[in-house]
């Protein structure tokens, strides 16, 4: 099964601020935040509520 390279990126992202700290609410703020290109690349594309369960899992 081939990798979904946008969500593996996705997941680094979030996985590297939740590690520096950030709250579900400020890694959601991450991903909406254009600045951010790669995790806002996620975010355009798969939508916030994929984002939000992205999160979930990561934080989790």
């Amino acid at each position: 099964m081939e990798q979904d390279g946008l969500a593996y990126m996705a997941a680094c992202f979030a996985e590297e601020f939740a590690h520096m700290g950030y709250s579900e609410e400020a890694l959601l703020a991450v991903f909406r935040d254009p600045f951010y290109q790669g995790p806002h690349l996620a975010y355009k594309l798969r939508g916030e509520d994929w984002v939000r369960a992205l999160i979930r899992r990561v934080i989790a």
